[in-house]
């Protein structure tokens, strides 16, 4: 008892050391980069933001909702006979977890397993859904880089080698996930075959025998929907996911052209491409703080005005990063008292059955 409480004890206060150092870094990087970066004082930037006009702010909140439902397609492919309402549940509440907290994708994915698991969803199919998800994103993530600095070098307004550097190695590590995936597929057609030929019974036996052949079987299953999930559904993902990208490059467009940022859309894309890797490791609530700095610096170093830049980034962010939060809270509560409901209906019915 005393060496269990002794680790829980530094492993709460290690939590909250990493919360205060997270949370300290969102705020430097936030506060203090950004208006040098800019080379202009908080008020000058607070000023081209509220500038943007009305039309503008609908069209970026139109776009943001396309967005969204770009993504749901995603997540219906990769957990099939998720509804479309339920898969944006799910990604609004979860984005809504991980931008709160540091290191809060894991909350969130908790939150999502809760939620699938009283839609009637095995745990299998969630682990499926949530290795397909996170394949899908790594992967457009990596690929960006790539694409940029293709359409930098195209239109000529490639800044130097460090952009080419990033972009080789992100297509070297994709180029090996990609063939694992592949192997992963592979394995799981094997494992269709074996299942068609009475393999399964076999394995059935052996997780009545010992707990080590359950969790075995199980992720073979798993690893058996993930691939089906992949190769039967690559084309929806792939689309999907490139809507989804589409949008938010859209989305920072409007951002720019309403604070009158001249950068054109290799530029734009870089700038999307780097907020895209630098949210791989969030070491901060949803690389607040770090994102914004990193955007920024790419996109004056692609000729981007400075205050007016800083501007534009920080409209796109508070829509994909800040909006979220709400909209996903009040989703999280409205799923809450549905739970609430649930489980209070059959508890009156039962007490009116006894009554009678």
């Amino acid at each position: 008892m005393r060496l269990s409480s002794v680790a829980g004890s530094r492993g709460s206060a290690w939590r909250k050391v990493w919360t205060l150092a997270s949370l300290s870094l969102a705020v430097v990087a936030g506060v203090v980069v950004i208006p040098r970066q800019a080379g202009a004082a908080w008020g000058t930037i607070a000023a081209i933001v509220m500038g943007i006009s009305v039309p503008e702010l609908v069209a970026m909140t139109a776009v943001w909702a396309l967005g969204l439902l770009a993504y749901s397609t995603v997540l219906t492919i990769a957990l099939p006979g998720l509804s479309r309402t339920r898969a944006l549940t799910l990604n609004l509440t979860g984005s809504a977890v991980s931008n709160l907290l540091p290191l809060g994708g894991a909350a969130g994915v908790g939150l999502n397993f809760r939620m699938v698991r009283s839609w009637g969803f095995p745990t299998s199919a969630f682990v499926s859904f949530t290795v397909v998800t996170h394949l899908v994103n790594v992967a457009a993530k990596l690929a960006l880089p790539a694409a940029a600095v293709a359409l930098l070098a195209l239109t000529g307004t490639l800044p130097d080698q460090r952009f080419t550097i990033t972009a080789l190695v992100a297509v070297a590590v994709l180029c090996v996930g990609l063939g694992l995936v592949a192997l992963g597929v592979r394995r799981a057609g094997t494992g269709e075959h074996v299942r068609s030929h009475g393999g399964g019974e076999h394995l059935r036996r052996r997780r009545g025998r010992l707990a080590a052949g359950a969790f075995a079987a199980r992720a073979r299953e798993a690893l058996y929907d993930t691939g089906r999930a992949l190769s039967r559904g690559w084309w929806h993902l792939t689309s999907g996911m490139t809507a989804y990208s589409a949008s938010h490059v859209l989305l920072l467009w409007i951002a720019l052209h309403a604070v009158h940022s001249p950068v054109g859309p290799a530029g734009i894309l870089a700038a999307y491409a780097a907020e895209r890797l630098l949210t791989v490791v969030p070491l901060t609530p949803g690389g607040a703080g770090l994102v914004e700095v990193g955007m920024t610096g790419v996109l004056l170093g692609l000729g981007g005005s400075p205050a007016a830049t800083a501007a534009g980034v920080l409209i796109y962010r508070a829509f994909v990063f800040g909006l979220e939060i709400p909209v996903g809270g009040v989703w999280l509560l409205s799923w809450l008292w549905s739970q609430h409901r649930s489980t209070r209906l059959p508890r009156r019915a039962v007490s009116c059955e006894s009554s009678m």
